[in-house]
């Protein structure tokens, strides 16, 4: 969610008031339609906004080594967010 709102360069402050409140209002909307309903789905949404993030930073690195750990990361960011949603679900 984040990531849609960290879009603009921080040339000025006007811009990185309006992209900070950009993502403002659309964590603010996660929240008002789906997160207050259903807490478990906190960790999908986080794992999902860091798996990009993380593929992004992997990506751009200049070393070729990077992609494999880049990798790796998201796999386990993946799993944890997994795990944590079903134990979210098993304690309703």
């Amino acid at each position: 969610l984040v990531l849609i709102g960290s879009g603009a360069d921080a040339g000025s402050l006007q811009e990185w008031l309006l992209s900070g409140l950009q993502a403002g209002i659309l964590c603010l909307l996660a929240y008002i339609h789906v997160l207050r309903f259903d807490w478990a789905m906190v960790p999908p949404a986080v794992a999902s906004s860091l798996i990009l993030y993380t593929l992004e930073e992997g990506l751009l690195q200049a070393h070729p080594a990077v992609v494999i750990g880049t990798a790796v990361a998201i796999i386990l960011i993946g799993l944890l967010s997994v795990c944590w949603y079903r134990i979210l679900l098993t304690r309703k």
